[in-house]
């Protein structure tokens, strides 16, 4: 997040998990998820707007 000059969170894989906390981070104002594919590789039931081999970056906004 530093590298890409955005603001956002670091957040352990169980929080992804955790509908209540994500629900959370979407009110604070978080538009997207990006995950490290190294560290969390499970399929989320979120629209995907980026794949790669290392990176998935998921939409939030708009999606409940």
């Amino acid at each position: 997040i530093y590298f890409t000059n955005r603001k956002g969170w670091t957040v352990k894989d169980e929080t992804i998990k955790d509908s209540v906390k994500m629900d959370e981070f979407r009110q604070n104002g978080a538009a997207y998820l990006i995950i490290n594919k190294t560290s969390f590789n499970e399929a989320l039931d979120l629209p995907q707007v980026y794949v790669d081999r290392h990176f998935i970056i998921y939409k939030l906004k708009g999606h409940n």
